[in-house]
């Protein structure tokens, strides 16, 4: 089981996974001088499933803390929506440009041939193998808002939702918004208040 901790909350993930904190790698940090954002975590789920999470906790945002307040957000959904879908954008630009580090010499695409057949929990680089190939197919990425707070109506989660699917669908051919209580992953990710 990985835990993490992100906006105030604790996230175990089963052993069905293998998790990055991607904003918190070399990679991304690399990159975000760039002017690149990227989301929380990458994960693999059950080696066939790519999936890219951002985490917000709007249950505990206060008027004036950094980034945008509940208030904000509820008068402006847009702002959430725009946010989220660069960050699923540049996650995936800098996904390829590993990709395309792998592919630039001979003995790094053995490399990577050799990493492919690898299960992807077995090293950094055969996670990363994998993160690649599944990204570039859309039907085998997810990308998942979680969004924490009960201000959050049902039907504006799935409006949300829907503009996220309408606007990620040749990235991601699932978009999910999420929360503890209501997630597409069932007793594979349990989420609660970080202590």
């Amino acid at each position: 089981m990985m835990m993490f901790s992100e906006s105030d909350l604790r996230f175990r993930f089963s052993d069905d996974w293998v998790v990055c904190r991607y904003d918190a790698h070399r990679y991304y940090r690399g990159w975000s001088g760039a002017g690149l954002k990227g989301v929380d975590f990458i994960g693999i789920l059950r080696d066939d499933t790519l999936v890219l999470m951002e985490v917000k906790n709007y249950s505990i945002r206060a008027a004036g803390s950094r980034g945008h307040t509940l208030n904000a957000i509820l008068a402006q959904p847009e702002i959430l929506t725009e946010s989220f879908g660069r960050k699923i954008v540049d996650t995936l630009t800098a996904i390829d440009a590993v990709r395309q580090y792998w592919q630039r010499h001979w003995w790094r695409r053995w490399a990577l041939h050799r990493y492919r057949k690898r299960p992807p929990r077995s090293s950094e680089s055969a996670f990363w193998a994998r993160v690649c190939e599944l990204a570039e197919q859309p039907d085998t990425c997810m990308a998942v808002l979680w969004l924490e707070s009960d201000a959050f109506a049902p039907a504006l989660r799935r409006q949300l939702e829907k503009q996220l699917t309408e606007e990620l669908h040749d990235l991601a051919s699932n978009v999910y918004i999420a929360e503890r209580n209501a997630h597409p992953f069932g007793d594979c990710l349990n989420a609660e208040d970080a202590p």
